[in-house]
């Protein structure tokens, strides 16, 4: 998620497979699932303040701004 934040292509999570997911066990899929549709209709522009692990879990956090038009 590091790289599709850091690459504008947060799209990308459509491609992670179930096997995936289910091993990672992340609790924001569905928040994430939610930007990538919005991302298809409104022009964002991420940015990436942080990623920490501070134990056995990662953290993101993140910013996604509106494109001016």
């Amino acid at each position: 998620m590091v790289n599709a934040i850091e690459r504008d292509d947060i799209d990308s999570i459509k491609e992670l497979s179930s096997k995936f997911v289910e091993a990672a066990k992340p609790d924001s899929l569905w928040q994430m699932a939610m930007l990538a549709g919005v991302s298809e209709r409104v022009p964002l522009t991420p940015r990436l303040y942080s990623y920490q692990v501070p134990t056995y879990f990662g953290m993101i956090c993140a910013g996604f701004q509106r494109d001016s038009e």
